[in-house]
Formats: C-alpha cells, structure tokens, sequence
C-alpha cells in the first residue's frame, strides 16, 4: 500500500489536540475539544499500536472524533449551559434604592451602586427618580416594592 502522509509522531498528534482543545475557547461548542481529545488520544494509542500510515492515523482520529461528538456534546452541553439560578448570598436585601430610566426607556433601579433590571415592573407603576425598596435579588435582577408598600 502506498502512503500518501507519513506517520505522524505522537508529541505532533498531542500539540495538535491540545491546541483544539486550547482553540474551544473561542468557539464553545465542545466539537474542537472532543476532536483535540480524540489527536491526544491517538496520539497516546501510538505507544500501544504500530499505525502504518499517517492516513489511518488521522481516519482513526476522525473515527474517534466522530463517536465523542456523536456521545458526549450534548451531554456536556447540558451540564454546562444548564440554567442555574444564581446565588448572590454576599448582597443583602431589604434596602431602598431609586427608579433609573435608561436611554431606551427601560426601567431600572440603581441599588449599592448597580443598576438591576426589574423583574417585577409590569406589576408596578413608578416613575424616574422614585424610592423604592429591593426586596430579592435573582438571576441578576431585581424584586422590588414601592415605599411604605414593603413585603416582609
């Protein structure tokens, strides 16, 4: 059989993979990094099989690269992009802040020097400039009550 690519060394299949897998920060869709596990992989395999082309190499990577994608992106999709509420622990709550209308015309409120969107404005009528109380703070927006109407 002739070869068109010479056998790859394992140090070039692992520096390949480990820049795809470096390059997933770009693109964040876990199929460089599967591809950059699959070069590594073969990369290691070469200690325990004598390829005889650099073909077969890179069909067996992209046979690999192929199966990790195929089995594991949507799952590490899932575990990563999965929708988490946050925890803020570290602000407290319960304290006034003031109504900030945005170029936009979206209402906003200025709390311990922050401005949060409000989850709850539709309920509510208030106008720039206005006191308010923040009540909760989740998923990087703000609960809020008018003064003197304060949920406790």
């Amino acid at each position: 059989m002739e070869t068109y690519i010479p056998i790859i060394p394992f140090w070039s299949m692992i520096a390949i993979g480990v820049l795809l897998m470096a390059l997933e920060i770009i693109t964040t869709t876990f199929v460089l990094f599967l591809f950059g596990l699959a070069f590594v992989l073969i990369g290691i395999s070469e200690w325990l099989i004598d390829y005889p082309s650099g073909e077969i190499q890179l069909i067996s990577t992209f046979v690999v690269g192929l199966a990790l994608t195929a089995l594991l992106s949507k799952t590490l999709r899932q575990r990563i992009y999965s929708s988490k509420p946050l925890q803020l622990e570290t602000l407290t709550t319960g304290r006034n802040g003031q109504i900030i209308v945005t170029a936009d015309g979206d209402y906003r409120v200025n709390y311990q020097g922050t401005t949060w969107a409000i989850s709850n404005i539709d309920s509510l009528t208030v106008v720039n400039g206005q006191t308010v109380i923040v009540d909760a703070l989740e998923n990087n927006q703000a609960h809020i009550s008018l003064v003197g109407n304060h949920n406790d």
